[in-house]
């Protein structure tokens, strides 16, 4: 399988994942899935706080645990 993997952070913050999508389907960040299918897949982050409204997502992330620093 191929992953392209894009990580937007359109208000420069450091910690927090707005959105996860794999495929365009929102995804929980701290546990994507991964699949060996041969097949081409798209991985867009987001940085920001989790629930946030981010210009040009088609979804929202999911309620989720913090991710430990």
């Amino acid at each position: 399988s191929k992953y392209t993997i894009a990580v937007e952070n359109p208000d420069p913050l450091c910690t927090g994942i707005a959105i996860a999508e794999l495929d365009g389907t929102s995804v929980d960040p701290t546990a994507i899935p991964l699949v060996d299918d041969g097949a081409q897949h798209r991985l867009r982050i987001v940085f920001g706080t989790p629930n946030q409204k981010v210009k040009g997502s088609k979804s929202t992330a999911p309620p989720r645990a913090s991710i430990p620093s």
